[in-house]
């Protein structure tokens, strides 16, 4: 990862307490995705197989309603998670999350929250803090 991302992170309350190797370790095999106005980053209904960190921004979380109608559930801004809740189980997304204006974020595999996030006590009890 660039050392300016690298920074950038280390900024977030997310990943604050955490040494530069352990966020390392966290971000193994992430990915930075710059999206343009009304481009997804993950849609609704796909299997889950990334989640990502906002980096710059922002996201709207939105639910399709059968009638093709969305709702907006969430605004997404620099430092916070984007389906980090559903990396635990395999699943599909429950929400689109959509670029509201040109945004960047880190795709973060989902192997990667499986071998390093869920053995971390402190990373999870940090992101359901930010999450709830």
């Amino acid at each position: 990862m660039a050392p300016s991302i690298e920074h950038l992170v280390l900024s977030f309350p997310l990943f604050a307490k955490h040494s530069p190797a352990e966020v390392q370790r966290l971000l193994k095999d992430a990915t930075v995705t710059g999206l343009q106005h009304r481009e997804s980053l993950i849609n609704m209904g796909e299997p889950a197989q990334i989640f990502a960190v906002v980096l710059q921004g922002a996201f709207k979380l939105v639910k399709s309603g059968p009638d093709g109608s969305d709702t907006i559930v969430h605004f997404a801004t620099p430092g916070d998670v984007i389906a980090g809740l559903v990396m635990a189980t395999p699943s599909t997304y429950p929400v689109s999350a959509v670029a509201m204006g040109p945004s960047v974020a880190l795709r973060i595999p989902r192997q990667t929250f499986l071998d390093a996030w869920s053995l971390n006590p402190s990373i999870q009890h940090t992101m359901r803090e930010i999450l709830f």
